[in-house]
């Protein structure tokens, strides 16, 4: 980028090079970088690297909650409480998992009971899961047909 500050201060004839210039020093420049950053965090690629490399690092992202719901794209979800509940779900666009680190609630878009033949029947609810009574979540590709 300084390159470009230099080719604009060197013109000598009035005009926007110099203030277009520093506009993209200072505010395109740092938008690209951020966006290249952002890109290789979610792509791994640096990682992906030092692993060819034998080199363990610490992975960027502290949870394994912020990974699987930071890139979850429609998944079918079974959530077994502590005391052993099932709630049987889609879990899409109108769901919300919550990214605080204090309350790991869980909202469910649509949600399914099993029977005792393991087939899910729809419910006609949604239904919000406190952080604290989750035991496990198992996750499955929701695909279409």
């Amino acid at each position: 980028m300084l390159p470009l500050v230099d080719l604009a201060l060197s013109i000598q004839e009035p005009g926007y090079g110099k203030a277009l210039a520093w506009f993209a020093l200072v505010f395109i420049g740092p938008a690209i970088f951020g966006l290249l950053l952002g890109l290789n965090i979610y792509t791994g690629i640096t990682r992906k690297i030092l692993r060819r490399l034998h080199l363990n690092t610490v992975h960027v992202i502290p949870t394994a909650w912020d990974w699987k719901f930071g890139n979850m794209g429609e998944q079918w979800v079974l959530v077994i409480l502590k005391d052993g509940t099932q709630f049987a779900g889609l879990c899409g666009g109108d769901s919300f998992i919550s990214s605080d680190p204090n309350e790991r609630d869980l909202y469910i878009q649509k949600v399914y009971d099993i029977d005792a033949q393991n087939e899910w029947h729809p419910r006609e609810s949604a239904v919000l899961i406190a952080a604290g009574e989750i035991r496990t979540i198992e996750f499955w590709p929701a695909t279409k047909g």
